[in-house]
């Protein structure tokens, strides 16, 4: 089976463009739970006191107990610290694509249902990696983070990609979705976290370059898809 994570980061908006100029979502495909989930606890245990200590909006702990780890919340030199951990401890463990979109050259029709464009940018993300047979003939589950997710889109998701891709295209044996709050769930915060890693590159280039660079280099990050672009 393969398992994976998803998680975004950024605004879908093509009235906003100039401001807001993208969108990001993780696809993190886990392949040794245990010992990523593991290696995760470790970094927050060795990392606590400084974690809390730069969680300025409560995002991370709550009354003294740490609740959820947020990438937003992370100072640069954590956000480094923390990838070059996973990258060293578990580099077999996971690997990571992202989907850029470019709120510029978006359609404003895509953007009127904001959950119906996410399932979209999954679809077309999820039709490359079959057809350059990145991704196996497998059974699939995926976790989503549920708070950013409309009811409606809930439901929808799972029957369109399941009838695209095992009814139609046969690339899938099945695929299953669940979606959690990130709160409970530490590797759709991995995803979450990667997701404004990304984000953050995007804005800022020179600074997160290096390290986008090293993941790539140790077979972590696999695949940018582009939308348009990839279209």
């Amino acid at each position: 089976m393969q398992h994976i994570f998803i998680d975004e980061s950024g605004s879908m908006t093509t009235k906003y463009s100039n401001k807001f100029k993208y969108f990001v979502i993780c696809v993190i495909r886990v392949f040794n739970e245990k010992k990523l989930r593991r290696h995760i606890k470790q970094f927050i245990s060795k990392n606590f006191e400084e974690l809390k200590q730069n969680d300025k909006n409560h995002d991370m702990f709550e009354n003294e107990k740490f609740k959820e780890l947020k990438g937003s919340s992370l100072t640069y030199d954590l956000k480094i610290a923390f990838a070059n951990y996973l990258s060293n401890k578990c580099s077999e463990c996971f690997e990571i694509n992202f989907i850029k979109i470019k709120n510029k050259d978006v359609s404003p029709n895509t953007y009127e249902n904001t959950a119906r464009a996410f399932n979209y940018f999954l679809k077309l993300f999820f039709t490359n990696r079959l057809n350059h047979a990145a991704f196996p003939f497998d059974d699939y589950y995926l976790e989503i983070d549920e708070r950013n997710t409309k009811a409606a889109a809930k439901d929808s998701l799972e029957d369109y990609l399941a009838t695209t891709f095992t009814i139609e295209e046969n690339k899938l044996k099945s695929i299953k979705i669940k979606y959690e709050d990130s709160s409970t769930n530490p590797l759709i915060q991995l995803s979450d976290f990667f997701a404004n890693l990304y984000f953050s590159y995007l804005l800022h280039k020179n600074a997160y370059k290096d390290i986008l660079k090293n993941l790539r280099n140790k077979s972590i990050l696999k695949y940018e898809f582009i939308f348009p672009n990839n279209k």
